[in-house]
């Protein structure tokens, strides 16, 4: 177990749910309980980590996986709004396949949750990859889940001093404790919108941050300091496979002052470029490591601390798009929303994920913020037009 598992088992704990996951739908009849059942133990019981129990220190690997305790079915009159309410509900065990129908005609979705403490969002994705696709798995998926980590320099340091130098942010009107009940927007766009939005070296997710800052002024704020939170993936070319939490954060400035849509778009990929280049991640990490080594006291202060709006005020997940064609028993899949954590102090997280040429976006608030995420999602999906212009 890493520090960063930890965290997370701190935060279910505390401050609520540490529940993600990935909503994906499908073409044709729904599979029964049994169907879905036996594909899980054919593709997902060979692998160690989904076989993790917390035994109030350290995972510990089963034997065997009882597919019974991990797939349920749901039949429900909309599948966003079941998802939206499981998404909010702590898990045990720590990951389930929620089926969901009767919702359209010829059509069924399935909910894959993770707990964050067993998972990220890459490892989640490649799992969800390998059960709705043909390939083998990495043999290192079958063997108990080794930490991976670096060791510090003197550069990772620089990078932590970066993120904490800048000025402390302000409140923005969506920020604050969280209540009951959770709500799920969707932007839906071309993946070709985002490529035209964008000039190399710029990437899609500047462009995604982009429209974040842009749907904020929308909103009515102009000013700030205004910062997001992005995770980052700690895999390299050698550890792409590992499954378990292998990220950190950096921290953005939104470009509130800067009226042009481009002109977004080139400061935000400034400024990620330059969280890159001083490793900022892997500073921030180094705090993750240090404040669990204090034990819970010292990762609830971290919690308070960069969840708080001087802190951060939103945090953008951005999760690979799987473009191989997916399938369940020959029922394709046509589309894949994923849903970050709601951290407490927030009010709404964001995740970009999507399916093949579709890019999606999700806007997760809790229920008495349900009228603004649809409105932040309006407003988010005319920025990525207005950039792409």
């Amino acid at each position: 177990m890493n520090r960063v598992d930890r965290h997370f088992l701190t935060q279910d704990r505390l401050q609520g749910a540490a529940t993600f996951g990935f909503l994906v739908r499908f073409q044709g009849a729904a599979p029964s309980c049994e169907e879905l059942q036996d594909l899980v133990a054919v593709r997902l019981a060979p692998l160690a980590r989904l076989r993790c129990r917390f035994d109030g220190r350290r995972w510990v690997v089963r034997e065997r996986l009882d597919p019974t305790e991990h797939v349920g079915i749901h039949a429900t009159a909309s599948e966003s709004e079941t998802a939206a309410a499981l998404l909010g509900a702590r898990l045990d065990p720590p990951w389930r396949l929620d089926l969901l129908t009767g919702y359209a005609d010829g059509e069924f979705a399935l909910l894959f949750r993770a707990h964050h403490a067993l998972l990220d969002g890459v490892a989640a994705s490649l799992i969800l990859r390998h059960l709705l696709g043909e390939g083998e798995p990495h043999p290192d998926w079958s063997r108990e889940p080794a930490t991976v980590s670096q060791p510090a320099t003197r550069r990772h340091l620089a990078g932590l001093l970066t993120a904490l130098a800048e000025r402390p942010g302000r409140r923005l009107p969506f920020n604050g404790p969280h209540g009951p009940g959770r709500h799920l927007a969707v932007v839906r766009v071309p993946r070709r919108l985002l490529d035209t939005a964008r000039t190399r070296p710029e990437t899609l997710n500047d462009v995604y941050l982009a429209a974040v800052a842009g749907a904020v002024r929308r909103m009515g704020r102009t000013q700030g300091p205004h910062f997001v939170m992005v995770p980052v993936d700690l895999r390299t070319a050698g550890t792409a496979h590992v499954l378990g939490n292998q990220l950190a954060m950096i921290r953005v400035r939104l470009p509130l002052n800067v009226s042009l849509p481009k002109g977004r778009l080139a400061t935000v990929h400034a400024r990620t470029a330059r969280a890159k280049r001083l490793s900022q991640a892997r500073g921030l990490a180094l705090l993750t490591q240090a404040t669990a080594a204090m034990g819970v006291a010292g990762q609830v202060a971290l919690m308070r601390t960069i969840w708080m709006p001087l802190m951060s005020n939103i945090v953008c997940s951005n999760v690979p798009i799987p473009t191989e064609p997916l399938a369940l028993a020959g029922r394709p899949v046509t589309d894949i929303v994923g849903a970050t954590i709601l951290q407490p102090p927030h009010g709404i997280c964001m995740m970009l994920h999507g399916y093949g040429e579709t890019v999606t976006i999700s806007v997760v608030s809790d229920a008495q913020r349900a009228q603004f995420a649809d409105k932040f999602a309006n407003e988010l999906q005319q920025e990525l037009h207005d950039l792409a212009l």
